[in-house]
C-alpha cells in the first residue's frame, strides 16, 4: 500500500460528535506504520492544539479529544491530520 496514494476514503478520517460540546473522538486510519500529527487550527490557520505527534502503528485509530482542556471556545475550526508527508482535514464545529 502506498501511503502517496492513499485518498480521504482510505484514511476515513472524521470526528463524531460534529457539532461537538465537550468532546468529540477523532477516528482515523494509518494505512502503514508513520508519523502522525493532528492539530486544531482556528480558519486562520493559528494552531491552537497539538493532540498527537507521535509514530503510530499501521491499523485503525481513536482519539478521544477533551475539549475542555485546549480552553478553545465555541465556533469552527479545522482538524488537520498528518501521516508521514500527507496531509488531510476536516471541519469541526464545538458549541
Amino acid at each position: 500500500f502506498s501511503l502517496s496514494k492513499a485518498s480521504i476514503q482510505d484514511i476515513a478520517f472524521f470526528n463524531y460528535p460534529n457539532p461537538a460540546s465537550t468532546q468529540t473522538t477523532v477516528s482515523y486510519n494509518v494505512p502503514v506504520k508513520a508519523k502522525v500529527t493532528l492539530k486544531v487550527l482556528d480558519l486562520t490557520g493559528r494552531q491552537l492544539a497539538l493532540l498527537i505527534n507521535a509514530e503510530q502503528t499501521a491499523g485503525k485509530k481513536e482519539f478521544y479529544w477533551d475539549i475542555t482542556k485546549n480552553r478553545i471556545t465555541s465556533g469552527m475550526y479545522i482538524l488537520v491530520l498528518k501521516i508521514d508527508n500527507r496531509t488531510f482535514s476536516r471541519k469541526v464545529v464545538i458549541e
